[in-house]
């Protein structure tokens, strides 16, 4: 199911190489988690979908490395549903956690002054 996921992805979405890579390896790590938890992709709950995101986190992954997992989970079970391989889609409401968004912004020049105004020479 995975890689009829995938050629989709490619196919379908135009994704690249690289991404096909990354949503592999991620998806392939569900699977095995799914194995070694006693379910497989068309009968896991959203309570073994959260207990999978909690692991996760646990293991030490960084939230964007998990939100990305999740984000690859999410749309491999809507895959399976549009398919008809599953009736429902157990991820639909699985939280992923909170994800900084993008680099953080330099200080202007004012801002730099202001904090330079506090230093206390010794």
């Amino acid at each position: 199911m995975i890689e009829d996921f995938l050629s989709w992805l490619a196919s379908e979405r135009g994704r690249s190489a690289n991404t096909l890579t990354a949503y592999r390896r991620d998806l392939n790590g569900y699977t095995t988690w799914l194995t070694e938890n006693g379910a497989t992709l068309t009968t896991v709950q959203r309570a073994q979908l959260d207990q999978f995101v909690q692991t996760r986190r646990a293991s030490g992954a960084a939230s964007a490395s998990v939100a990305r997992q999740l984000a690859a989970v999410r749309m491999l079970h809507r895959f399976l549903v549009e398919e008809g391989k599953r009736p429902d889609d157990p991820s639909a409401d699985v939280e992923g956690g909170h994800v900084p968004a993008g680099i953080p912004h330099p200080l202007t020049e004012e801002e730099v002054d202001r904090l330079l105004s506090v230093v206390v020479a010794p």
